[in-house]
């Protein structure tokens, strides 16, 4: 998975590139093009969201990286916080930001994490039958439309009440 934009260590824009054996790159896009950063991860990346101050990463072993930005606005890759979704090891298969709170979709159900403590608030279950998960989450105004795998269904759940 890759992310485009954030700025990173220095001046400029980063791309920020996770890999199925668990492993985060950061290269910063200016010529020379450095890479930054690389640290190894308890998972692989499934995937990487940009939402100011934060870059959150979804990890095939259910967990949450969290990564802020220090007091100089500079990333800091040395204080991330790794917050785990799901205790059960499901996939982290999508994550979406939404005012400072951050829907994880695993296996049947979405936390809510709260993007300022890295708590999770709520646990919202969203599929019936064993075999079906979540399979995309997509946010339009008041309203996180949730598709499932291996189903028709389209859950509709309201961001205020966190009711489907």
């Amino acid at each position: 998975k890759v992310l485009f934009g954030p700025q990173g260590s220095g001046e400029g824009c980063s791309c920020w590139m996770g890999t199925s054996d668990g492993r985060l790159f950061i290269v910063e896009l200016k010529e020379p093009f450095n890479q930054v950063y690389s640290h190894k991860l308890s998972g692989s990346v499934l995937q990487i969201v940009y939402s100011e101050p934060h870059v959150f990463l979804s990890l095939h072993n259910g967990a949450l990286v969290v990564y802020s930005r220090n007091r100089d606005g500079l990333w800091d890759m040395d204080n991330y916080q790794l917050v785990v979704v799901d205790i059960t090891g499901k996939k982290l298969r999508r994550i979406l930001e939404i005012d400072n709170k951050v829907w994880c979709g695993t296996g049947p159900s979405v936390a809510v994490c709260n993007a300022l403590n890295y708590r999770i608030d709520e646990k919202i279950e969203v599929v019936l039958n064993e075999n079906e998960c979540i399979r995309e989450i997509v946010h339009i105004g008041d309203t996180v439309w949730i598709s499932l795998s291996k189903s028709t269904k389209l859950v509709v759940v309201a961001t205020n009440t966190k009711r489907a």
